[in-house]
């Protein structure tokens, strides 16, 4: 009679499955290699032949039929049944599921290496302010950049050299400590960061640190990014440059940069989606009498725009394809709202004269050889001012400096340029 099985496991003949059980998780306790990593070469041997041995019969006696097959006609029933394992049959294979469903399959690895998941850095995040003149002339911009990457000198080891590194003995280079209990007949396994090396699994020894990084893995350096600007480009837009961004060595690969493209606030224009707006003073007499207007665009282009009804206040005016590119032939439009600038008193005098003077006023800023000097005229539709002021609300421009609420100009509507500026873009107002 073979008792080969029940032996190994320390149990008789007529042990139930319970009793089976619990010896074999007495002696899994015991021969796991976990419980003898610190032990010899040989005595490891031995562990884990003896292990596998247990896991053999517990796996054949837990099971009715082989169990029943055993008893009758010892292991050459069982392998002639097809279900053998362990020594005597299949080769038994340290991960078998047996001790899976037993511990959780936590730590049935140590020691061994498992395939590194490819893991990839937070993406970092970088604002970068740009003129209305960069987005309007689809320029190419350039910035430096702040990044955090692994340290060049030591590569991420943080080491003054190879040896300054060693693996930590808490937890055999692995991060974790693994801890298993028995509470009665439960068996429990737990596993927490390892207090040594804080889950690094490697020790620094004091007073070898790289002096480059001193120790942190990581170094801070700039890097100088190029972006060309598409008719397309929209304020707050993202531009993504992959594997750009910061590294760190406990990352496969380095994460991407994202540059937020902030407009910086133009002294004369607002950008409204793909159009312009521009608010411009004029005086009285030329909101009554008309009076011809003339624009340099964003691009240094001049045009004029001719008035002959009354500019009443609070009315806004469309020029087409004078606004944001939208593609390389077609852009948006121009909107204009004409800010009156009304005399704060007028003597009674000059009451009497006032239709004498307005008329000579205009005879003398409009002549026809003034007018055959400009480049290009352009005309000019009336716009419903309600519905677009409610528009302009709700664009992303802040009041501010050349806002809505400004008074950059002077009684004389005199701008003037200068040429070695480059933020500011006038729109010379006469």
């Amino acid at each position: 009679m073979d008792n080969k099985l029940y032996e190994q496991l320390g149990i008789n003949r007529n042990a139930t499955e319970d009793e089976i059980k619990k010896a074999y998780r007495k002696l899994a306790m015991k021969y796991h290699p976990d419980r003898v990593k610190n032990k010899s070469d040989k005595e490891q041997k031995q562990a884990e032949e003896k292990f596998k041995e247990i896991s053999n019969a517990n796996e054949i006696l837990c099971n009715k039929e082989k169990r029943q097959m055993y008893d009758q006609f010892g292991m050459s029933g069982v392998e002639n049944a097809g279900g053998g394992g362990g020594m005597n049959g299949m080769p038994f294979d340290m991960n078998s599921n047996i001790f899976e469903s037993m511990f959780g399959g936590m730590g049935r690895n140590r020691g061994r290496t498992r395939p590194n998941r490819v893991r990839k850095c937070k993406e970092t995040i970088q604002k970068i302010e740009i003129t209305l003149e960069d987005f309007y002339l689809c320029n190419s911009v350039s910035a430096i950049i702040n990044l955090t990457n692994t340290c060049s000198k030591c590569e991420g080891s943080g080491g003054l050299n190879k040896d300054s590194v060693t693996k930590c003995m808490k937890c055999d280079g692995v991060g974790t400590i693994t801890q298993i209990r028995q509470v009665g007949p439960m068996i429990t396994q737990t596993q927490t960061t390892c207090y040594s090396c804080s889950g690094k699994g490697k020790i620094l020894k004091n007073g070898e640190q790289c002096l480059n990084c001193n120790g942190n893995l990581l170094e801070t350096v700039k890097r100088k990014v190029n972006i060309k600007i598409k008719p397309e480009t929209n304020i707050n837009e993202k531009i993504v440059l992959e594997g750009a961004g910061n590294s760190h060595p406990d990352y496969n690969k380095p994460g991407d940069l994202v540059i937020i493209l902030i407009e910086k606030q133009n002294k004369y224009y607002r950008r409204v989606d793909s159009d312009l707006y521009l608010k411009k003073p004029i005086s009285l007499l030329d909101a009554l009498c008309g009076a011809e207007l003339q624009f340099i665009t964003i691009d240094k282009r001049e045009f004029v725009v001719k008035t002959s009804d009354i500019i009443k206040p609070n009315s806004i005016y469309k020029i087409k394809g004078e606004g944001m590119p939208i593609s390389a032939i077609k852009k948006g439009d121009l909107y204009i709202e004409f800010d009156i600038i009304f005399p704060n008193r007028i003597s009674n005098e000059r009451k009497n004269y006032l239709k004498k003077l307005l008329g000579n006023s205009l005879e003398k800023q409009h002549s026809s050889s003034e007018s055959s000097s400009y480049s290009s005229i352009k005309l000019m539709e009336s716009v419903d001012y309600n519905s677009f002021k409610d528009r302009l609300g709700k664009s992303n421009w802040t009041s501010g400096e050349g806002g809505e609420n400004s008074n950059d100009y002077d009684v004389d509507y005199d701008y003037d340029y200068d040429e070695s500026a480059n933020d500011d873009i006038p729109c010379h107002p006469q």
